[in-house]
């Protein structure tokens, strides 16, 4: 698998967490682990500003990630890719296509009880703001958390 055909998922209606938003850093990055958030992170804003996908040369997309450039099915891009399909990320359809979601929803309960405490602090804070916010924050599906970041937990 040289290349890869990176197309974005239909909404769902659940997402949250754009790709520059406090809760994908502060919730999902721990979820996800930093390669696979990296990767995630990557697709997902090139699909902003391509919204009818692109193609990406598994190599070079593994090297721009620090990943090394080996593109076999036991290389570092290739077990990311997997992880990222995991989590709910993205999905691999073969032989090329990867559909990646663009925003992600609210990280599961039972992944959040795994990691650090500050960890569901933070999404107890964000998952409060959205809900209490102004009502123009939860008609958006991509960005009503952007730019809020918590207070300290």
């Amino acid at each position: 698998m040289s290349r890869l055909q990176i197309v974005a998922a239909d909404p769902d209606g659940t997402a949250i967490a754009s790709p520059d938003s406090p809760y994908a850093e502060l919730v999902w990055l721990p979820v996800l682990g930093p390669s696979s958030y990296l990767l995630w992170r990557h697709l997902a804003r090139r699909l902003l500003h391509r919204p009818s996908g692109f193609t990406a040369d598994v190599r070079e997309l593994s090297a721009a990630l620090g990943l090394g450039s080996r593109d076999s099915s036991q290389s570092a891009i290739a077990r990311t890719v997997r992880r990222v399909e995991r989590f709910g990320a993205a999905c691999f359809i073969p032989p090329t296509r990867l559909v990646v979601t663009p925003a992600l929803p609210p990280a599961p309960r039972h992944q959040l009880t795994r990691l650090h405490p500050i960890v569901l602090c933070h999404h107890e804070r964000l998952m409060a703001a959205l809900r209490d916010g102004p009502p123009a924050d939860r008609q958006g599906a991509h960005r009503p958390l952007e730019g809020r970041y918590p207070l300290p937990c």
